[in-house]
């Protein structure tokens, strides 16, 4: 689910970044949730209908195509990497010691 979800937020990227590039608005921005200008977070995850987070990592130079970025449901972390010839890879979190704090 968590890989299928993943997927959904890259195309909410997609759609997003080249509406906020034809208008010339703002698209990625560090200083807000998830990566992305003040405003888009709550409209990437309504348009993914993804149940988890995201946090951009990177984008190209224009600042409106997301290169990488981790998407967060659960148990599981997708990081995808535009480059990498497998660009999703998916982590299932595991705990090893438990030490209660």
């Amino acid at each position: 689910m968590a890989l299928g979800n993943a997927k959904s937020v890259r195309v909410a990227f997609q759609v997003i970044g080249t509406e906020a590039y034809g208008s010339n608005g703002p698209f990625g921005d560090t200083s807000h949730k998830g990566g992305v200008a003040d405003g888009l977070y709550d409209e990437i995850i309504k348009l993914s209908k993804a149940p988890g987070d995201f946090w951009v990592l990177q984008t190209d130079e224009t600042g409106y195509q997301v290169l990488r970025f981790l998407y967060q449901e659960g148990e599981y972390t997708v990081c995808y990497q535009a480059d990498d010839p497998s660009p999703y890879k998916v982590y299932h979190e595991e705990t090893m010691i438990d030490t209660g704090d």
